[in-house]
């Protein structure tokens, strides 16, 4: 059926033509028109059929129009799903693609694996042979060591047959291993401490560290190694002083094992903390058998070394009262604490004090009856001398015999001479040994003259004088020595800041200006010279016997080596004179070989229980300067037991 007729009859034309239809057939048979309606009823008859068929048609076509709904809303549905399976297909493609990329890193992988698996191969053969290397290695150091075992075995049995015949081991007095113990270290006289401040490798460290080593090897050497350790105390360091005060609170016996102390440590002005000075009365409390006290180091590094305006040395404040010339700085007077401190010192031989400026003139009384050694050091100001007044008007020192007096960096006048008769009237008769000491280009070194005169005032008072040293600087023995005279002299010794350690011309020892005397020495003045710190010629007196074609003899000790010859003392390893490659050894005595002495057979027992220093646990406090802190003290004590006798 064509697709028109469909729709017409969809819009209802054709019931609209049978209508129409029906209404030309009543009309018409209203008109007596019959065949004309015979003709519209047939083709109404015919229409209607149509109609019917048309009906059917259209039923069918919905039938149709249904199942194709039907199919279509399938394919949708087909459709959809195949949407579906395209969207999953593609993410399956990207998962194909990561899973891709991951194969080849593992592939990558794999073969960094087979690498490294070849190269571990490679390295465990290499092992393995070195292994069998070793293990023949192995197999020849047993073979030695059974070797040795059996001459360790036949040197035993020499050995107990010698210890055999010989009677047994008898341990030494203490006296004796003291003596000896004392020559295996440094004479605190060699060792300048201040030199070397805060250097572990100094010649003053190294002889502190071997002083504790003793101490601690066993215990007969346990009392002797600390009465070394102690007997010389020197505080460079303002936080050694509450440390040294705990130890000894905690051991008093140790107190009682000191016998010098120097105290010359550098703080900042006003940095001084306020129980210092009782710390420091403290330790000097706990030490009854001080014989010697320096207060301040005893000559500076350098003549001119310039002072700094904000450092000052502890002690010059504490006791001697510094004033430098900025106004800020100054310091209140306050020599009643230095009093206090030597009052604790009953025994006191020597006192050595530096003093930076005097701004008391009055000090408190204090006796010294066993004093005999007085040590005075001044710089750069005149007035310091007031100080010599002070002390004379205010001091009583029976037993004063030896005066050192060094005084730098002033001009020499009338009023300088005048501040030291005060102090020669009352102590010139009882002082033997005179010691004056200048510094370069200072001191006694202006006018000869009115130096000559000065000096021989103060000689004036002392009547039984018999060593007397002298600066001279750069002029000759003869010039100088022409306007001085003395009736008992016995000794000179002359400092020449152009020393010459070849010189051999020997020095008149008779003058009329000295009937008595018996023998003249240079002293070497250079600047790296003999330390100033140490007083060289009352260690080595002039009357020291010296044997040899050519007497003369050396004091090798660490970091220094002094030669005393009958007209001279000097220092060996500097100057021109001195060889860098020179050791110790180039002046031992070639003959003699260590080996051949069999005088000392160290016994099973020693070897046993002996030990170096270099084995020792704990260390010395080198940033305090403690010598021992208070848990190396508490340790100590308790590990007495656990040493070997």
């Amino acid at each position: 059926m064509d697709t028109t007729v469909v729709e017409i009859l969809k819009e209802g034309s054709i019931l609209s033509l049978v209508n129409e239809l029906i209404v030309h057939r009543d009309l018409a048979a209203s008109r007596g028109e019959s065949e004309l309606v015979q003709q519209s009823v047939e083709t109404l008859d015919i229409l209607q059929c149509t109609v019917k068929e048309l009906e059917r048609n259209v039923r069918d076509l919905e039938y149709r129009l249904a199942v194709a709904l039907k199919d279509s809303e399938e394919k949708e549905l087909a459709i959809e799903q195949f949407r579906r399976d395209v969207h999953l297909i593609q993410n399956k493609e990207e998962d194909l693609e990561a899973a891709s990329k991951t194969i080849k890193t593992l592939t990558s992988d794999i073969e960094e694996l087979r690498e490294t698996m070849q190269e571990a191969e490679d390295a465990r053969i290499l092992c393995i042979k070195k292994a069998q290397a070793r293990q023949e290695t192995i197999f020849d150091l047993q073979v030695e060591i059974d070797d040795s075992s059996v001459a360790i075995a036949r040197g035993a049995d020499l050995l107990e047959a010698v210890n055999f015949l010989r009677p047994p081991f008898v341990h030494l007095p203490q006296e004796i291993v003291h003596e000896i113990l004392t020559q295996a270290v440094c004479p605190s006289t060699f060792i300048d401490p201040v030199l070397y401040p805060g250097l572990t490798g100094s010649a003053w460290h190294i002889d502190l560290r071997t002083r504790k080593a003793l101490s601690l090897v066993c215990k007969t050497w346990r009392s002797i190694g600390l009465a070394l350790l102690y007997e010389a105390v020197f505080i460079l360091r303002i936080g050694q002083i509450p440390l040294l005060r705990r130890a000894l609170d905690s051991d008093s016996s140790r107190g009682e094992l000191i016998k010098s102390i120097d105290v010359s440590c550098q703080v900042p002005y006003n940095s001084c903390p306020p129980h210092t000075r009782q710390e420091l009365l403290r330790i000097f409390q706990l030490s009854p058998n001080l014989i010697s006290v320096t207060f301040g180091v005893s000559v500076p590094l350098q003549w001119h070394e310039p002072r700094g305006s904000w450092m000052h040395f502890l002690t010059r404040f504490e006791t001697t009262h510094s004033l430098m010339a900025n106004s800020s700085y100054l310091v209140k007077p306050n020599a009643a604490y230095l009093v206090k401190l030597l009052e604790s010192c009953r025994s006191l031989k020597t006192l050595n004090l530096w003093i930076e400026a005097c701004t008391d003139e009055i000090f408190p009384p204090l006796t010294l009856n066993s004093l005999e050694t007085l040590r005075l050091t001044t710089e750069d100001d005149k007035h310091q001398l007031k100080l010599y007044h002070a002390i004379a008007e205010a001091w009583s020192m029976p037993s004063l015999k030896n005066l050192i007096l060094y005084e730098m960096g002033f001009e020499w006048d009338d009023g300088v001479a005048a501040l030291r008769q005060s102090f020669f009237a009352r102590y010139g008769s009882g002082i033997r040994y005179l010691h004056l000491k200048s510094a370069p280009h200072g001191g006694f070194g202006y006018s000869l003259h009115a130096v000559n005169a000065d000096v021989q005032a103060m000689l004036k008072h002392c009547p039984n004088l018999e060593h007397l040293v002298l600066s001279i600087g750069n002029r000759s023995e003869s010039e100088y020595l022409a306007p001085l005279s003395h009736l008992n002299v016995k000794w000179i010794d002359l400092w020449k800041e152009e020393f010459c350690p070849d010189a051999s011309t020997q020095l008149q020892s008779t003058t009329p200006a000295f009937p008595k005397l018996q023998r003249m020495r240079r002293l070497d003045g250079r600047s790296d010279g003999l330390p100033a710190y140490t007083d060289w010629p009352s260690v080595f007196p002039p009357w020291t016997e010296l044997e040899g074609s050519e007497p003369y003899r050396d004091y090798l000790y660490s970091g220094i080596i002094i030669r005393q010859t009958t007209s001279s003392i000097y220092r060996l390893d500097t100057g021109a004179g001195y060889r860098a490659d020179m050791t110790m050894e180039d002046l031992e005595d070639p003959d003699y070989n260590s080996s051949d002495d069999s005088s000392y057979i160290q016994s099973e027992e020693e070897s046993r229980y002996s030990f170096y220093s270099d084995d020792e646990a704990g260390e010395i406090d080198y940033d305090t300067g403690c010598l021992f802190s208070p848990e190396e003290t508490e340790s100590a004590q308790e590990s007495d037991d656990e040493l070997p006798n």
